[in-house]
């Protein structure tokens, strides 16, 4: 049984209360993972900004984008702790990327939502091997073709990536998009 089959029959188990408003937690991984290498960045650049001469005059630029690097990884720490999903009526938004940043996406806009199994690759050789242990190295992703974009392409919208109940979030996302919803049935 494949990933995308487990989060499936995952969400089908889900019993949703009757409410108009879902809040669900991010995945603090996501953002922690962010925090660990704005601090190592951060920590690099304190170490290399008391170069002195052999700086050239760069020390002050080192020690401004040390100062940078660690603020953005407290903002991407807070975030980890403090941010959340929110699935109302009229649209889904979470956090973005960056912290303090947000996604938004109306579910009138949603034309139709694909669930996909994607494999990323560098190279030819890597993406055989990848191919012949699919099961391991696919991750699931929400293809979304937009209403407000018509001929242009489906493209990821990454909720099943920074919510941390991925099946509460896709049972949601099922309830509200009724037949728009689908799942990728062929090969990858």
């Amino acid at each position: 049984m494949g990933k995308i089959d487990k989060l499936l029959r995952a969400s089908d188990d889900v019993r949703l209360p009757a409410q108009d408003t879902y809040v669900l937690a991010v995945n603090k991984t996501f953002y922690l993972l962010q925090t660990v290498v704005a601090w190592g960045v951060a920590v690099v650049l304190f170490l290399s900004a008391g170069g002195g001469e052999a700086a050239g005059g760069w020390d002050t630029y080192y020690w401004i984008l040390c100062a940078v690097m660690a603020l953005y990884g407290l903002a991407a720490l807070y975030c980890a702790f403090t941010r959340k999903a929110t699935f109302d009526n009229e649209r889904i938004t979470i956090p973005g990327f960056y912290p303090f940043m947000t996604e938004k996406l109306a579910w009138d806009d949603i034309d139709r939502a694909e669930l996909t199994g994607v494999i990323t690759y560098r190279s030819y050789i890597a993406l055989i091997f990848k191919k012949i242990f699919a099961s391991f190295f696919a991750h699931t992703e929400l293809h979304v073709t937009r209403r407000s974009a018509p001929g242009v392409a489906a493209a990821n919208f990454p909720v099943l990536e920074r919510v941390a109940d991925r099946k509460t979030a896709l049972r949601i996302i099922r309830d509200k998009l009724g037949k728009r919803f689908t799942v990728y049935e062929g090969k990858y």
